[in-house]
């Protein structure tokens, strides 16, 4: 958990001082001029490299992990955030690319921070962060990511290009992850309505079986955040 969450606190800092400056965060409608022929600014490259070493070590740790009931959209999910980082950096779509894994990076800081505290017994602390990361998750996966992703690839691209397999595919991954993001915006929703009902916080993961959990697992797991999401991101 301490690993993820300077990961992501590394990952999320460094994608919005590479991107502050960048044209196409400000008006989506640049991530298709001059398109396959843009640049890619070295910031950037390392941006699309540490993002996706990231990505594979959370897809192998998976497996070695307390196994939840979201291990299979788990596992969707990291396979579409690595192909669609390795397939956009083939293509040249790190412009939208970027804006994808900035957007998803910036709830999983606050997940990852509640859980350190669920960890250190710290249960109020974690509730409010898990707040935030759910006020967070909601408005930048259900609202933003929409808005400046999918309305872009679909909608804008089409003023400047027509379309073509490639371009099919490529919002096919990216309307999986915005299913994967509405299954687990559910969850998070039903979870806060639990956390408003009685006092056990996050303390109890609802993704997780207590069948599940290996006699290892159990000692520390009881106080596994309950927010649904490990979603990592893809991103």
């Amino acid at each position: 958990t301490s690993y993820g969450f300077f990961c992501y606190v590394f990952l999320w800092g460094y994608g919005l001082w590479a991107l502050h400056d960048k044209i196409w965060v400000y008006d989506t409608v640049q991530c298709w001029v001059n398109f396959p022929f843009q640049d890619l600014d070295p910031e950037i490259y390392f941006y699309y490299l540490i993002e996706l070493a990231f990505y594979c070590t959370l897809c192998i740790s998976l497996f070695s992990d307390v196994r939840r009931k979201d291990f299979t959209e788990q596992i969707i999910h990291h396979i579409a955030t690595i192909t669609l980082i390795t397939c956009s950096y083939c293509a040249n779509f790190t412009r939208v690319g970027t804006l994808v894994i900035i957007i998803h990076d910036a709830s999983d800081v606050w997940l990852e921070g509640a859980k350190l505290f669920v960890y250190c017994r710290k249960n109020k602390i974690a509730d409010q962060l898990f707040t935030v990361f759910a006020i967070v998750f909601l408005v930048t996966r259900d609202l933003v990511y929409p808005y400046m992703v999918l309305h872009t690839t679909w909608v804008k691209s089409m003023w400047l290009y027509t379309p073509y397999f490639g371009y099919y595919a490529f919002n096919a991954f990216l309307f999986i992850i915005m299913i994967l993001n509405l299954f687990w915006s559910f969850t998070i929703l039903r979870m806060a309505y639990r956390m408003s009902k009685d006092d056990s916080g996050v303390e109890n993961d609802d993704r997780s079986d207590a069948e599940e959990f290996s006699d290892e697992a159990d000692d520390a797991s009881n106080v596994v955040l309950s927010s649904a999401v490990e979603d990592k991101k893809e991103k």
